[in-house]
């Protein structure tokens, strides 16, 4: 019988040798039949799989009586029966992201524990369309895409994916002095497009306040308490295809966030514009306190087309991109080192790009073509 148990694995003073894992298998709920053996960095695409019913089986050396396995330091599973798996027939490998398996073996005289002797492996799950492939960002190295919405499917946006609110359940941001309350409403899918518009409508905040527009916000992240982070990633290259509204007043942004949810271990601003200089790209960087940033200017109308605005984040690293040219590059110690996830959003208002006037025209539309994340193997 397979069970989630608080209790310890069966285990004596070893007499005997202890059993180990020799090797784990993704497997298929449906039919029984393997998916991928898993392994360091190993990649499960769900979206070449006819299934979402997937589980992880593990094999071991002789005298194993039950397997231990803990996913992303969740309660361990306990299995006591042969094939070991994790909680019998649930499905568990549907969230996206980085994943880390520890899978220990034990027996009646002897046990793995959470020793050296545990098999621990480091694996992402992803939902990537097979086709179109894109192609990798044009930099040194071989890249794997470990995440991709091409927004190919009309109505509203992935809610496995994408949350509408701040990590704390938040639909304004009190920091900045915005006039917007976000809204899922106002993201939406057609021709292979997300669209986030802001409109000048009176829309509710969940701080008790009405504000006079409405526009959207997406995370990644998840929501504290209410729904799962959709995708996470330490280190990679992130870029989107957006075409930028402009404006005064108006405020649009690609930016990413830890996943830890201590927004003060650096924020990661991809792109950032501010509506009334629509020929300018701001970059920055923010970590405890402290801000690090570059203005680039264009010599064009970022608003007229479509633009990708990119970074590279590695060890000790940032550079950042437009249209595949790198704009900005910031090296130092103090370059995140945790899990990250991805936002996209149009601001109306704040003390950076100030009120709309009347020039302003609404409904603005922040269009995105695409997001993708590429991780160096």
């Amino acid at each position: 019988m397979s069970t989630i148990e608080s209790l310890e694995p069966r285990r004596l003073l070893a007499t005997t040798p202890a059993p180990s894992v020799t090797k784990l298998a993704v497997m298929n709920l449906d039919t029984g039949e393997r998916v991928a053996w898993l392994k360091n960095r190993t990649v499960i695409n769900l979206a070449t799989l006819a299934t979402r019913n997937l589980n992880v089986r593990a094999w071991t050396t002789a005298g194993a009586e039950s397997v231990k396995l803990t996913l992303d330091g969740r309660p361990p599973y306990v299995d006591n029966a042969t094939p070991y798996s994790m909680a019998g027939d649930r499905r568990i490998l549907t969230k996206r992201g980085e994943h880390e398996l520890v899978v220990s073996a034990y027996s009646e005289d002897a046990a793995t524990g959470d020793s050296d002797d545990a098999m621990r492996v480091r694996f992402s799950v992803v939902n990537i369309p097979t086709a179109p492939n894109p192609t990798p960002p044009a930099l040194e190295g071989n890249w794997n895409l470990a995440f991709a919405d091409e927004f190919d499917d009309a109505g509203a946006p992935d809610a496995s994916v994408w949350a509408d609110k701040f990590w704390w359940g938040g639909n304004v941001y009190d920091n900045t002095d915005e006039f917007e309350a976000y809204d899922r409403g106002a993201a939406t899918i057609s021709n292979g497009v997300l669209n986030i518009t802001a409109t000048k409508q009176s829309s509710p905040g969940t701080d008790g306040h009405s504000y006079p527009y409405r526009s959207a916000l997406l995370t990644t992240g998840g929501i504290d308490g209410q729904a799962a982070p959709g995708f996470t990633f330490t280190y990679g290259y992130a870029e989107a295809r957006i075409k930028i509204p402009k404006g005064q007043g108006i405020w649009p942004a690609f930016w990413m966030l830890p996943a830890s949810h201590h927004d003060g271990n650096g924020e990661i601003d991809v792109m950032e514009v501010i509506g009334s200089s629509p020929d300018t790209q701001e970059m920055h960087y923010h970590v405890h306190g402290e801000s690090h940033g570059q203005a680039w200017r264009s010599g064009t109308d970022l608003s007229a087309g479509y633009h990708t605005f990119a970074v590279d984040w590695q060890p000790g690293k940032l550079a950042f991109y437009v249209d595949g040219v790198e704009r900005w590059r910031y090296a130092a110690g103090d370059v995140i080192a945790e899990p990250m996830y991805l936002m996209l959003n149009l601001a109306v208002g704040g003390d950076w790009p100030g009120p709309p006037d009347a020039s302003t025209v609404f409904p603005a539309t922040m269009s995105v073509d695409y997001v993708r994340v590429w991780q160096r193997v």
